[in-house]
């Protein structure tokens, strides 16, 4: 699958809330990204602190997080895209300055070194249903933004999503008959009430024969509705697509195993 791999520049910063950010990148090789879906997963690359230049990572990656200059692979979603302008727009969690993703997003300077690498080809986000159940913490606002975006507009059903504060909130273009229910949480990763909210309304909630979740958050929400909804509900393995982003105390590289383990048990 033909892979585009490129360096771009941070040509802009803004909070478009309290906790969430906005980078316009800009470069000229951009093009090739035309086609991907807006919504799609990509890859970043930041270079580590002390490091200006984006030095990739070999292919296949082996042990990159030993290696001091070479950038640091996050997986994030493709927001946007203006090829009039050479532009790219990526949306963070403004989540402090541990981890590499969020003191890139918070403090580098314009004009900084990001890499960028995605599959170039067209995805569906969301198959043709009558009733969706989207669920994600602040982690997955860009790909549910883009899914509700592409719903048919007599679709039905709900979303719950998770943010620490109520300033958070964003305004969606959405189906008429598509809730949105926020959660405000805090300290997100503990405490979290997103699943059993999610798992209320479904136990409530009359659903058509055709149906569709979307799971996208910490990897204890997602455990947890990935088994109600595939041993519970037996809901099958095309009615549900689920996968965690994250797992709470532990950096991207060092949980991915146990997440696509996870992913792979049911």
């Amino acid at each position: 699958m033909n892979i585009h791999r490129t360096v771009l520049q941070l040509k802009k910063r803004e909070y478009i809330t309290p906790n969430y950010i906005r980078l316009t990148l800009t470069g000229e090789d951009i093009e090739p990204f035309a086609t991907c879906t807006v919504g799609a997963n990509n890859k970043i690359f930041i270079p580590p602190q002390g490091v200006s230049r984006v030095n990739f990572p070999p292919q296949p990656v082996e042990k990159e997080e030993n290696v001091e200059k070479l950038a640091i692979r996050r997986t994030y979603t493709h927001a946007g895209l203006s090829l009039e302008n050479k532009e790219m727009y990526m949306d963070f969690v403004a989540h402090g300055l541990s981890g590499p993703a969020s003191r890139f997003a918070m403090e580098a300077p314009i004009g900084a070194e990001l890499g960028v690498a995605m599959k170039i080809k067209e995805s569906e986000l969301a198959p043709e249903a009558d009733f969706y159940c989207l669920v994600g913490d602040a982690t997955a606002i860009p790909v549910i933004r883009a899914t509700l975006a592409s719903l048919p507009q007599e679709a039905k059903g709900a979303i719950f999503l998770e943010i620490p504060t109520n300033e958070d909130k964003q305004i969606f273009h959405k189906p008429e008959h598509i809730q949105v229910k926020w959660i405000i949480n805090p300290n997100i990763g503990t405490n979290t009430l997103l699943a059993q909210t999610a798992i209320q309304y479904l136990e409530e909630t009359q659903i058509e024969d055709s149906k569709f979740a979307f799971v996208a958050c910490e990897y204890e929400n997602v455990r947890t509705l990935r088994n109600y909804l595939r041993k519970e509900r037996e809901w099958t393995n095309k009615e549900v697509s689920a996968y965690s982003y994250w797992k709470y105390g532990i950096a991207e590289t060092k949980s991915e195993k146990s997440r696509r383990e996870e992913k792979a048990s049911i």
